[in-house]
């Protein structure tokens, strides 16, 4: 119950008392409607609770630092349309188990108010949480409120959820990293996809303004009746691979986000460039198909954690190195080795020196050291 409702209660019962110690009519309509009140507050919102299913739905994947929104289907089956429902989700104060609650929304907690639901309909309402920092985490439980028909008592059911949701690695954006582009073009691998006009067949799409009519696929043009233009593209480079050392002996909880942040960093910054990336670890682990490339790639970013097992792989062309100790002999099979220690330790031999704390755009964006 709320403190009004506690209070209407404490009132009916002194109001009867006093009434039945002097025998007066109207003080016993008074306390018998105080108490009626807190009575049809309960009863209402039993009956709004009784006939309501509530299911959570897997939300779409968030990112670190921002928000996560929680899909909820509720559904009326009872007799009568269902009012002053809604949703709660736990954020640091649990629902007192005692009859006095205080407030209808405890401190802390989200909510979202239900429109009315009638019966055999169905409405879908969005709770957006704070994102927690990158991984794979369950989903968290609900409770469904109904507070109908005043407000003064409210009654929750728990809704849990079988599943888990994915928060992605957000990098900071990188401008310009010279020593990258250098290599690249050093070893040949500066060819990179880029849609248009070229040798490799792509597929087909229908005319657009502007395209030239030398692009006209005319066999299908004539199958269809419609103009239909050939897509083609140029030559697809190398992939580069961004390969996170992961042994759990040589990492702590902050070298192991930092390196996922660097990771993320370059990859968005490869991607944007038109290049193609792939990632890798110990054990070695192929992103799992989950949507589109980058997606995929960001999925497993969000998973990745120190392993055990294997140390560093054999020799991988136009390879990225990124841990938190030197490598020795890494020029054997990396192409770049971004050093990324907990503190500011000597980079010694490595591509690029980005420690714990340092600013990733300024560190990345700083000439190689080798």
């Amino acid at each position: 119950m709320t403190s009004q409702a506690y209070l209407f209660l404490v009132i009916g019962v002194c109001v009867l008392g006093a009434a039945y110690q002097t025998q007066t009519g109207w003080l016993y309509i008074m306390g018998a409607m105080s108490l009626g009140l807190v009575l049809l507050s309960w009863a209402g919102a039993w009956w709004n609770r009784r006939g309501t299913i509530a299911r959570v739905l897997p939300p779409v994947p968030g990112y670190a630092g921002g928000t996560v929104s929680f899909p909820v289907a509720v559904e009326r089956i009872a007799l009568g349309p269902a009012l002053g429902l809604q949703v709660l989700v736990p954020a640091g104060e649990r629902i007192p188990r005692w009859i006095y609650r205080g407030h209808l929304v405890p401190a802390g907690w989200a909510n979202q108010p239900l429109p009315p639901v009638s019966v055999g309909k169905r409405q879908a309402v969005e709770l957006p949480l704070t994102a927690p920092c990158r991984g794979e985490f369950p989903l968290p439980t609900f409770h469904l409120q109904s507070a109908f028909p005043l407000g003064l008592v409210a009654l929750t059911r728990p809704v849990t959820a079988e599943g888990r949701y994915l928060v992605f690695p957000v990098g900071p954006a990188l401008q310009e990293v010279p020593w990258l582009a250098a290599t690249v073009r050093e070893q040949g691998l500066d060819q990179r996809f880029a849609p248009g006009h070229g040798t490799s067949p792509r597929g087909v799409r229908e005319y657009r303004s502007g395209d030239a009519w030398r692009q006209v696929h005319w066999r299908t043009t004539a199958r269809l009746g419609k103009p239909y233009i050939k897509e083609t593209e140029r030559e697809q480079g190398e992939a580069l691979t961004i390969y996170l050392d992961m042994r759990p002996e040589i990492h702590t909880a902050a070298t192991v986000e930092h390196l996922v942040q660097v990771a993320t960093s370059l990859m968005d910054y490869l991607v944007g460039a038109g290049r193609e990336v792939a990632l890798a670890t110990q054990p070695e682990a192929t992103p799992k198909d989950e949507g589109g490339a980058q997606t995929r790639q960001l999925a497993w970013l969000a998973r990745v954690n120190p392993a055990t097992g294997a140390g560093l792989p054999q020799a991988v062309a136009g390879a990225i190195l990124l841990s938190p100790a030197y490598v020795a002999g890494w020029q054997r099979w990396a192409s770049f080795f971004v050093y990324c220690p907990g503190d500011a330790a000597n980079a010694m031999d490595a591509t690029a020196f980005c420690p714990v704390g340092m600013p990733i755009p300024e560190a990345l964006g700083q000439q190689a050291r080798a």
